[in-house]
Protein backbone atom coordinates (compact mmCIF):
# COMPACT_ATOMS: atom_id res chain seq x y z
CA UNK A 1 0.00 0.00 0.00
CA UNK A 2 2.78 2.43 0.92
CA UNK A 3 4.59 1.58 -2.32
CA UNK A 4 1.43 2.20 -4.38
CA UNK A 5 0.88 5.55 -2.64
CA UNK A 6 4.49 6.57 -3.29
CA UNK A 7 4.14 5.74 -6.99
CA UNK A 8 0.84 7.67 -7.21
CA UNK A 9 2.37 10.72 -5.50
CA UNK A 10 5.41 10.61 -7.81
CA UNK A 11 3.16 10.38 -10.88
CA UNK A 12 1.06 13.30 -9.63
CA UNK A 13 4.17 15.46 -9.16
CA UNK A 14 5.46 14.46 -12.59
CA UNK A 15 2.14 15.30 -14.32
CA UNK A 16 1.92 18.63 -12.44
CA UNK A 17 5.32 19.58 -13.90
CA UNK A 18 4.40 18.23 -17.34
CA UNK A 19 5.86 15.48 -19.44
CA UNK A 20 9.56 15.21 -20.17
CA UNK A 21 8.91 16.57 -23.68
CA UNK A 22 6.83 19.45 -22.30
CA UNK A 23 9.67 20.42 -19.96
CA UNK A 24 12.11 20.30 -22.90
CA UNK A 25 9.76 22.51 -24.96
CA UNK A 26 9.43 25.00 -22.08
CA UNK A 27 13.23 25.08 -21.65
CA UNK A 28 13.82 25.62 -25.37
CA UNK A 29 11.19 28.36 -25.66
CA UNK A 30 12.20 30.15 -22.45
CA UNK A 31 15.89 30.08 -23.36
CA UNK A 32 15.24 31.71 -26.70
CA UNK A 33 11.76 33.01 -27.44
CA UNK A 34 9.30 33.22 -24.54
CA UNK A 35 8.93 34.26 -20.92
CA UNK A 36 9.42 31.32 -18.55
CA UNK A 37 6.95 32.73 -16.03
CA UNK A 38 4.16 32.72 -18.63
CA UNK A 39 5.19 29.26 -19.82
CA UNK A 40 4.87 27.90 -16.29
CA UNK A 41 1.74 29.79 -15.22
CA UNK A 42 -1.19 27.41 -14.79
CA UNK A 43 -3.66 27.64 -17.70
CA UNK A 44 -1.86 30.55 -19.40
CA UNK A 45 -2.13 30.54 -23.21
CA UNK A 46 1.65 30.05 -23.35
CA UNK A 47 1.58 27.01 -21.05
CA UNK A 48 -1.39 25.50 -22.90
CA UNK A 49 0.36 26.03 -26.24
CA UNK A 50 3.60 24.49 -24.93
CA UNK A 51 1.68 21.48 -23.58
CA UNK A 52 -0.20 21.14 -26.87
CA UNK A 53 2.89 21.30 -29.11
CA UNK A 54 4.79 18.95 -26.77
CA UNK A 55 2.24 16.22 -26.19
CA UNK A 56 -0.96 16.72 -28.17
CA UNK A 57 0.05 18.03 -31.59
CA UNK A 58 -0.59 15.32 -34.17
CA UNK A 59 2.20 16.72 -36.37
CA UNK A 60 4.65 15.88 -33.54
CA UNK A 61 7.37 18.26 -34.68
CA UNK A 62 10.84 17.49 -33.38
CA UNK A 63 12.26 19.97 -30.90
CA UNK A 64 14.70 22.25 -32.79
CA UNK A 65 18.36 21.43 -32.23
CA UNK A 66 19.24 25.14 -32.05
CA UNK A 67 17.67 28.58 -32.00
CA UNK A 68 18.95 29.35 -35.51
CA UNK A 69 16.15 30.74 -37.66
CA UNK A 70 16.34 27.97 -40.25
CA UNK A 71 16.16 25.30 -37.57
CA UNK A 72 13.57 26.82 -35.25
CA UNK A 73 11.14 29.06 -37.15
CA UNK A 74 8.51 26.44 -38.07
CA UNK A 75 8.39 25.13 -34.49
CA UNK A 76 8.23 28.61 -32.95
CA UNK A 77 5.72 29.80 -35.54
CA UNK A 78 3.41 26.84 -34.78
CA UNK A 79 3.77 27.48 -31.04
CA UNK A 80 3.00 31.22 -31.50
CA UNK A 81 -0.17 30.45 -33.48
CA UNK A 82 -1.25 28.01 -30.76
CA UNK A 83 -0.70 30.76 -28.15
CA UNK A 84 -3.00 33.04 -30.17
CA UNK A 85 -5.60 30.28 -30.41
CA UNK A 86 -5.66 29.79 -26.65
CA UNK A 87 -5.37 33.52 -25.85
CA UNK A 88 -8.32 34.30 -28.14
CA UNK A 89 -10.41 31.43 -26.67
CA UNK A 90 -10.47 29.55 -29.95
CA UNK A 91 -11.77 26.38 -28.36
CA UNK A 92 -14.80 28.15 -26.85
CA UNK A 93 -15.61 31.26 -28.87
CA UNK A 94 -14.61 30.83 -32.50
CA UNK A 95 -17.38 30.08 -34.94
CA UNK A 96 -14.83 28.62 -37.35
CA UNK A 97 -11.69 26.93 -36.09
CA UNK A 98 -9.80 27.39 -39.38
CA UNK A 99 -8.29 23.95 -38.73
CA UNK A 100 -6.16 25.44 -35.92
CA UNK A 101 -4.36 22.83 -33.83
CA UNK A 102 -4.97 20.19 -36.49
CA UNK A 103 -2.24 17.80 -37.54
CA UNK A 104 -1.78 19.81 -40.73
CA UNK A 105 1.00 22.28 -41.37
CA UNK A 106 0.08 25.59 -39.70
CA UNK A 107 0.08 27.28 -43.11
CA UNK A 108 -2.97 25.14 -43.90
CA UNK A 109 -4.92 26.40 -40.89
CA UNK A 110 -7.43 28.20 -43.08
CA UNK A 111 -10.28 27.72 -45.45
CA UNK A 112 -11.39 29.37 -48.66
CA UNK A 113 -14.34 31.76 -48.45
CA UNK A 114 -16.26 33.01 -51.46
CA UNK A 115 -18.81 35.81 -51.29
CA UNK A 116 -22.05 35.53 -53.22
CA UNK A 117 -21.19 38.49 -55.43
CA UNK A 118 -17.69 37.36 -56.43
CA UNK A 119 -16.12 34.51 -58.31
CA UNK A 120 -12.93 34.91 -56.33
CA UNK A 121 -12.27 33.10 -53.08
CA UNK A 122 -10.02 34.36 -50.32
CA UNK A 123 -8.43 32.53 -47.47
CA UNK A 124 -9.67 33.04 -43.94
CA UNK A 125 -7.22 31.94 -41.27
CA UNK A 126 -3.47 31.68 -41.64
CA UNK A 127 -1.85 32.91 -44.85
CA UNK A 128 1.79 32.03 -45.50
CA UNK A 129 4.30 32.99 -48.15
CA UNK A 130 6.12 30.51 -50.39
CA UNK A 131 8.72 29.91 -47.65
CA UNK A 132 5.94 28.76 -45.27
CA UNK A 133 6.32 31.86 -43.09
CA UNK A 134 3.12 33.41 -41.75
CA UNK A 135 2.31 36.62 -43.60
CA UNK A 136 -0.99 37.36 -41.93
CA UNK A 137 -4.09 36.08 -40.16
CA UNK A 138 -7.47 37.06 -41.53
CA UNK A 139 -10.25 35.63 -39.46
CA UNK A 140 -13.60 36.03 -37.84
CA UNK A 141 -13.08 36.33 -34.12
CA UNK A 142 -16.52 36.54 -32.58
CA UNK A 143 -19.87 34.93 -32.96
CA UNK A 144 -22.47 37.69 -33.33
CA UNK A 145 -22.86 41.25 -34.57
CA UNK A 146 -20.62 42.65 -37.30
CA UNK A 147 -17.95 40.40 -38.62
CA UNK A 148 -14.82 41.17 -36.64
CA UNK A 149 -11.72 40.26 -38.53
CA UNK A 150 -8.28 40.12 -37.02
CA UNK A 151 -5.46 41.02 -39.33
CA UNK A 152 -2.08 40.09 -37.96
CA UNK A 153 1.16 40.43 -39.81
CA UNK A 154 4.61 39.65 -38.44
CA UNK A 155 6.10 41.60 -41.35
CA UNK A 156 5.93 44.89 -39.41
CA UNK A 157 9.37 46.12 -38.40
CA UNK A 158 8.68 46.70 -34.73
CA UNK A 159 9.63 45.22 -31.40
CA UNK A 160 6.30 43.50 -30.82
CA UNK A 161 4.13 42.08 -33.55
CA UNK A 162 1.06 44.22 -34.16
CA UNK A 163 -2.50 42.93 -34.29
CA UNK A 164 -5.25 45.03 -35.79
CA UNK A 165 -8.97 44.54 -35.49
CA UNK A 166 -11.48 46.12 -37.76
CA UNK A 167 -15.12 45.71 -38.63
CA UNK A 168 -16.02 44.02 -41.85
CA UNK A 169 -19.69 44.75 -42.44
CA UNK A 170 -21.06 41.60 -43.91
CA UNK A 171 -21.64 38.31 -42.22
CA UNK A 172 -20.27 34.96 -43.26
CA UNK A 173 -23.18 32.77 -44.32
Amino acid sequence: VIMAMSIAIAQNKRSARGSTRERAVVNFLSDNFADRTALEEKDSPQKRAARWIADEDKLNMPLPASNDYEDAYKFVQRYALAVLYFAWSGEDEWIFNYQFLSGQDECDWNYKYKTDDSDEAFELGVKCNDDKEVEYLFMRKCCSGPLIITYYSPAFDCEAHMAFEFLFFHQLA
